[in-house]
Formats: C-alpha cells, structure tokens, sequence
C-alpha cells in the first residue's frame, strides 16, 4: 500500500508483540492452564488505515517475532503466530456478519474481539488436554469460567475503547488518520509494558521468597533424614529413601520459587522447553532436576536457571553433607568386624520398636553367646576367632526375618530382636530355628568348627513402659 502506511504497520508489530507478552491465565492453577495473550486489540485500531488482511498479517507477524525471541522454538513460534491469526481471521468474519444483523458499530467491534478470546481459549484446552498426559490441578477445573468472562469483557471494552480512538479521532488531539492509530497504538504498548514490568515485580519477589523458604525446607529436610533410624540399614536402603526424600522437597522449593509445570529429578538433561542443572544427592549418581512448563506458559528467564542453580546447589550441599554425616553415624553404630549394629545401636533399635509398636504386638529379645569362644580363641588364634564371630554374625542375619534386627554387643555375644510376634510360641519356633542354623559345622582354615551357642529368651507381649526392664 501507500508509504504512509508503513510505520503504522511497524507500530502494529511492536504492539503485537507486547500484547503477546502479556498473557492472562484462564485457569486457576499456575503454568498447568491455558494462557491467551491479547494482541487481537490491534486490529480494531488499524481498521480505518490498513486493509483488514494486511492487519491480521502485522498482529501475526509481532507475535510470530516475539515467539521466536522468547522461546528460540520455531515450531512454538509458527503455532502462537497460525493461532493468533486464525483468531483474527474470526474476529474479522464475524464483524461483518455482527453488522448486516444490524448491530451497532461499537458493539459489533466488541463481539468479534470477544470471539477472538473464546476462540483462542478453546483451542489452547484442547490443545492441553489431549495432546499431554494428565495434569495434577488439585480436583479444579482447566479453565475458570470467571476469568474467561473477565478476559472477554476486559478485551471487549479496550477494543471499543481503541476503535472509537482511531475512528473517531483521540478527544484530546487533531491530527491525521495514521497519527491517531499510532499514538494509540503506542499507548496499548505502554499499557502492556506497564502491565509487564508488574507482573515481572511480582515474579522477583514470589522467586526471592521460594528461594529462601526452599533453602530453609532442603536444610530442615536434610536434618530430618539424618535424624531417621538409617543406622540399622548399612545397605544402602536408608541412604536412598533420603535422597528420595530430599529430591521430592528440591522439586516442591523449585516449582515454588521459579513456577513450572512440572520438575522432577532424572539421569537425562533437559530437553526443549525444559531447563536443568545437574546435582548429586546420592553420592556417584549424577541426575538432573529439570523444570519444564508448556511450550504457550512464559518462557523460562536468566532469572529462573539462576534460582534453579542456587537450589540445585542447596540439595548438593545437604545431600553430601547427609552423605557424610551419615556414614559417621552408621561407622559409630556398626560392629567393624561384623558389619552388624552394636550395643548403642541395639539399644536405639529396641527404644524405637518398643515405642512404636501396637499394644497389642509382641517382640522378643534374644541374648546369644558362643560357648568355649575363649578356648576356641587361644587354640586356634585370634585371625580364626575373628573369623568364626564374622560367620556366625552372618549366619544370624540370614537365619532372621526381614524386619528383626541382629547386633553384637560383646566380643561372643550376639542379639537378636524379633519383631511382629503373635505369642510366645512363635518366638520359640524361630528362635529353635536360628540355633539350628548357628550350629552347621563350617571350615576355617584347614579345620572344621561345630560352634555350640546358647541363647535366652525375653518375651514382652505388650509396649513396655521401661524397656531396659526387658
């Protein structure tokens, strides 16, 4: 068209994009709902200077550019820009149509744009809801009907309010036609721009917060997981419930302070519209915790990797440090010959299972010594009689059930605690068994040792209120 219509044209992208920037949430769980953008508010300012085509093409152009600046996707950005359009493409048809009905100017402008939103909200649900798996939104619905409505309305008046400005001329200026769109284009720009950097605000500080609560919660958390009853698990399987556990609350501080759709720890690096920072919460596995949000959500900031770094290195931190401190506990609880729990550790245990079992669950104490150990010791030599303490430790281990507990308390001395008994019967049984296995001839050396053990039995049908009386 005409050379006059050119910066006019510039001035439409330029809004487009900042109207793209800012987006509203239709639904109300953050960055798990539809999110619609408004840069349908330029075509009704262009209308009285640039053909309608030529408008929907400037809008879709801005927010194709805006698209590609923000998430660096060229798919993302061919999709925002061929749906902005085709909601313009609505809008545009259903004007006429408004009018021939006999509608007013003003009212026909405000329906279309309305359309637009209704358009647009549609298609990004259903976009949502059949092309990801399931989204967690806490038993609320995808889409507020309440803040669809307000989105309509908020649109439809800034549309009427813009159309009657570039058609009508501004109340407060006589200029040309072009002057007139883009000083209004200009101030729907300025509005956006104002629109953003509060939001942006509200970004900072809802980021500084999650950043300290976060790295208050990965401390007490790491407190809490050192403080559990690992000492008894020397395998391994303590260490990873904690790291489980310590991963669940880096994924809850990063959502909170960053905001994401989902963030989970894996052993892949992130991938597009993900970001991810290494860490290490079990030591010599190396995983990474991604935040991920919808390819149409805000794109991920400088600002949101640095908080994911600095929490990342929190986790890192607690996660050595419960890495250490754990393997001091476990060294000071664990007999070193036998790898079994000692007496300090038997006594924890035992307080533990006493305090937390039902009235009505019965446990026993076993007390187990290996007879004519010293005699055995001075024959053979203390290297056989490490060996025969080794084998038997072993031995008891094996013979017991998953949640009884096996520790040695003197140099021949053993204890067995049996947990979940229905009566003393029951303890006998099992205790008959693991004598049996305890006594099976075995090899040291070029001898074969019969060791004979002898073995007591406590039996407490009921919670005790003094333990050390059992």
């Amino acid at each position: 068209g005409p050379a006059d219509r050119w910066p006019v044209a510039v001035f439409g992208i330029i809004c487009a994009a900042a109207l793209d920037v800012t987006r509203l949430r239709v639904g109300t769980v953050p960055h798990r709902t539809p999110e619609i953008s408004l840069p349908i508010l330029v075509l009704p300012t262009l209308a009285p200077f640039v053909p309608q085509e030529a408008a929907i093409g400037v809008i879709a152009l801005g927010v194709l550019l805006m698209l590609l600046i923000r998430t660096r996707r060229t798919s993302v950005a061919l999709y925002g820009a061929g749906l902005t359009g085709a909601g313009c493409v609505v809008s545009a048809v259903l004007f006429p149509w408004l009018r021939s009905a006999g509608l007013p100017f003003l009212l026909a402008v405000a329906i279309a744009v309305s359309g637009y939103v209704v358009f647009v909200v549609i298609i990004e649900t259903l976009r949502m809801r059949f092309t990801k798996a399931p989204l967690d939104l806490g038993g609320r619905s995808m889409v507020s009907p309440v803040r669809v409505a307000v989105a309509v309305l908020g649109c439809a008046a800034l549309s009427v309010v813009a159309s009657l400005w570039s058609d009508y001329s501004l109340p407060f200026m006589d200029g040309s036609a072009s002057l007139d769109v883009v000083v209004v284009l200009l101030c729907l720009t300025l509005v956006a721009t104002g629109i953003n950097l509060a939001v942006r605000s509200c970004v900072m500080r809802r980021r500084l917060t999650g950043l300290i609560t976060g790295a208050s919660a990965l401390s007490v958390t790491n407190r809490a997981v050192r403080g559990k009853r690992g000492v008894l698990s020397p395998d391994g399987t303590a260490d990873t419930d904690a790291a489980t556990e310590l991963a669940e609350m880096l994924c809850r501080a990063v959502a909170d302070a960053i905001g994401a759709e989902s963030v989970t720890v894996r052993e892949q690096p992130a991938g597009p519209g993900e970001i991810g920072v290494p860490v290490t919460l079990t030591i010599g596995l190396r995983q990474f915790v991604i935040a991920r949000r919808d390819a149409m959500d805000g794109a991920f900031t400088v600002d949101d990797r640095s908080a994911l770094e600095a929490l990342g290195l929190t986790a890192d931190l607690a996660g050595k440090s419960r890495h250490d401190i754990g393997g001091l506990i476990i060294r000071a609880n664990t007999d070193s010959l036998t790898g079994l729990p000692n007496y300090g550790a038997f006594q924890e245990a035992l307080t533990n299972i006493n305090e937390h079992r039902d009235h009505s669950e019965a446990l026993a104490v076993l007390f187990i010594d290996l007879d004519d150990f010293k005699r055995l010791n001075d024959r053979r030599g203390h290297q056989a009689g490490d060996d025969i303490l080794r084998e038997l430790g072993r031995r008891l281990a094996v013979a017991v059930r998953p949640d009884d507990v096996v520790a040695r308390v003197g140099g021949d001395e053993f204890i067995i605690i049996l947990t979940h008994l229905s009566s003393l019967t029951e303890a006998k049984t099992i205790t008959e068994r693991i004598m049996a296995a305890s006594t099976v001839p075995f090899t040291v050396g070029q001898s074969t040792i019969s060791p004979h053990v002898s073995i007591g039995l406590a039996y407490s049908a009921h919670r005790e209120t003094d333990i050390n009386q059992l």
